[in-house]
């Protein structure tokens, strides 16, 4: 399973206590898993402190996205960023039928 969801936050925004714009990032949002989850209960949690949280990822699967979203109508898509070189990789090794 990978879990790689990191935070970027202002420290004097936290030592001010004022809301701070937090920037949650997971690399590949193509299941409906664990840490999916957890990247939006992190979400959830941060934004009812008062905070702006944006959610970035590299690749995005949008049938993942509407499971793991199912009943929360107020999480926006993730902002997608450049898709790795990786998944680059495992997409031209499947067309070939490699195993």
């Amino acid at each position: 399973m990978l879990i790689d969801v990191t935070f970027f936050i202002r420290t004097d925004a936290l030592a001010l206590e004022e809301a701070a714009r937090v920037a949650l990032i997971h690399a590949v949002f193509f299941i409906a898993g664990g840490g999916e989850r957890l990247l939006l209960e992190m979400r959830r949690a941060l934004k009812d402190l008062g905070h702006d949280v944006d959610l970035y990822t590299a690749y995005f699967n949008k049938r993942a996205w509407d499971v793991i979203t199912n009943g929360m109508s107020d999480v926006p898509e993730p902002i997608i960023l450049k898709e790795p070189m990786i998944s680059k990789f495992f997409a031209k090794r499947s067309y070939l039928g490699c195993s």
